[in-house]
């Protein structure tokens, strides 16, 4: 009976996979065309979906848009944890957060965690930006690693890090699926340019 319940999806598996679905139709459409100018109309039929079936899973767009960046911190949160226990140093481990959340961002989520934090609630809106203020001081502990262990220039790591993720926070709303560059070659091309930047001259 167990083997059967683990390869039988149950209701609440399915309905938590439908729920996601939205969630990334609706990111990427809150990306392509702008929060505001996107309907649950837009959403809907972008699924295959009525705007009904939309309300069975959330209240509003709103809703929706939380949970767009409650994935997108996520990404963010994984791409942190895997860079830390993989970074030999401290340029490894910045140019490997910033690589898994390109591809992140790219494959599951075409959608800024910047963008549109002005439409969430005020407690919403807190969440995020907190969230926010503690990834990028730990990327900014990852330049001061970097600094001290020499894999990385002597440079004004807030500066540095604002640079960055001004650049990267930005890559999901131009990036297309359908474009000359995967997520991967993306974060590479982009990486490619931290790294003339931020390594030591000989």
């Amino acid at each position: 009976m167990s083997r059967w319940n683990e390869l039988v999806a149950t209701t609440e598996d399915r309905q938590r996979e439908k729920r996601e679905i939205v969630i990334r139709m609706a990111g990427a459409a809150f990306g392509r065309n702008g929060f505001y100018s996107t309907t649950l109309e837009d959403v809907a039929k972008s699924i295959g979906l009525t705007k009904a079936a939309i309300y069975y899973y959330f209240k509003n767009k709103n809703e929706i848009l939380f949970e767009c960046h409650k994935l997108a911190i996520q990404i963010a949160q994984k791409a942190l944890e895997d860079a830390e226990s993989e970074g030999r140093n401290g340029f490894e481990k910045l140019t490997l957060t910033v690589r898994n959340y390109i591809v992140g961002m790219t494959s599951e989520l075409n959608f800024s965690i910047l963008v549109d934090v002005s439409a969430l609630k005020p407690e919403e809106r807190s969440y995020v930006v907190s969230f926010r203020d503690k990834f990028e001081a730990r990327m900014r502990s990852f330049v001061e690693e970097g600094i001290a262990d020499g894999s990385i220039a002597p440079c004004e790591p807030k500066f540095a890090i604002f640079a960055i993720m001004g650049a990267v926070s930005w890559v999901p709303s131009w990036y297309s699926p359908a474009g000359e560059l995967t997520g991967e070659q993306v974060a590479d091309v982009l990486i490619g340019f931290l790294s003339n930047g931020l390594s030591p001259r000989t």
